[in-house]
């Protein structure tokens, strides 16, 4: 006997426009089950499915991250998890760095934003019946001027410089590896396992030959320290293990 349903939405529940059909509607109510939705989407994306199936139960948002039921006076929020502010701003900047072409946006518990409007949020808007709010968009910019702007930006084919992105980040994105010869099966798996961890997080990585020289590999701790790297890392070393350490720790309190 089943007791409680539990459904998605999006490519199961609703249609290809992101609606709900009346013979969906009432196939659902003469079960007379309970129904709990289980979906991506924000409460307010849920709101005309709730309203519709006249639900009363709770009902779960953002992939579990928000429970709530509705009550005779709006959202009833029971459990809530969300991602600190400064966290969600460092994600967004970082997606936009490396994927400049991504529709990025995010939410509060009432509202939806977006740092532009693009195909990606037009599409989501007529899915979901929402308006984004465009935060980034200073007022006193025309519509004309914006769309000006855009227009030549896409003629262009602008895309931001990584460089000065990285500048204003602090960040290189970039791993230095040190390895002293890439000829060895051992130190090519290495470095494939590395390239793979590194590119999964967004990351870039530097190969660093050293041939076991010293010189060198106090050459690329320097460039680290200079910025040039976020990291190193070592496959293998000339320097002693002391030394190694030693400059290491010299580097870190210098950046203190």
């Amino acid at each position: 006997m089943i007791k409680h349903i539990f459904s998605d939405m999006d490519g199961t529940l609703l249609n290809n426009h992101g609606h709900i059909t009346s013979t969906t509607v009432n196939a659902i109510k003469d079960t007379q089950i309970p129904i709990t939705l289980v979906s991506a989407r924000a409460p307010m994306e849920m709101a005309s499915t709730i309203k519709a199936l006249e639900l009363k139960d709770t009902q779960i948002a953002f992939n579990g991250g928000l429970i709530f039921k509705k009550d005779g006076q709006g959202w009833q929020y029971i459990s809530e998890y969300s991602i600190a502010p400064r966290t969600a701003a460092a994600i967004i900047r970082n997606v936009s760095s490396f994927f400049p072409k991504a529709s990025t946006s995010y939410y509060d518990r009432s509202n939806w934003y977006t740092n532009r409007m693009d195909e990606g949020i037009k599409y989501e808007q007529g899915l979901t019946g929402q308006k984004a709010i465009v935060k980034n968009q200073h007022k006193y910019v025309s519509a004309k001027t914006r769309a000006d702007v855009e227009r030549v930006i896409k003629q262009a084919n602008y895309v931001p410089n990584a460089v000065a992105q990285d500048l204003s980040f602090g960040k290189t994105h970039n791993i230095g590896v040190v390895l002293p010869h890439a000829s060895h099966p051992y130190f090519t798996q290495l470095i494939r396992g590395i390239a793979e961890a590194a590119f999964a997080s967004n990351y870039r990585i530097t190969l660093l030959p050293s041939e076991y020289n010293e010189t060198l590999e106090i050459k690329y701790l320097e460039q680290m320290r200079r910025k040039l790297f976020d990291g190193l890392i070592f496959t293998s070393h000339g320097i002693s293990l002391k030394r190694l350490s030693s400059l290491s720790n010299l580097r870190s309190h210098r950046n203190l």
